[in-house]
């Protein structure tokens, strides 16, 4: 449990109520309910997820943690492949509270 006290104490020194949270828990919910409840607007995640989890989690995760926690969850990604064996995702991506993605690298929408 100590690792949340690291996040929680990051969000009181936050401007605008902005957190980082890394990408690995973006998979557990609990994480960023914590920081919703003590004030946090805007949860990141900055990323690099493989091609393979990306392709089959990636925005229905970052739509989830936006949807049930009301708020902006910006999302940057690393993208390309590393070497023989790494190949990242990508698709960097903001989706707001009603689960409209307004911004996907990987279709070049902007809403």
């Amino acid at each position: 449990m100590h690792i949340y006290k690291l996040y929680i104490n990051y969000i009181y020194r936050a401007k605008h109520n902005l957190t980082m949270i890394q990408c690995y828990d973006i998979r557990f919910p609990e994480l960023s309910i914590i920081l919703r409840n003590m004030g946090a607007q805007i949860l990141t995640y900055p990323s690099a997820f493989t091609y393979e989890t990306g392709a089959a989690h990636w925005e229905v995760m970052l739509r989830a943690r936006a949807i049930e926690n009301q708020c902006y969850v910006i999302a940057a990604a690393q993208t390309g492949t590393h070497n023989k064996k790494r190949m990242s995702w990508g698709h960097a991506m903001v989706n707001n509270y009603v689960y409209r993605i307004q911004i996907n690298t990987a279709s070049g929408d902007i809403e």
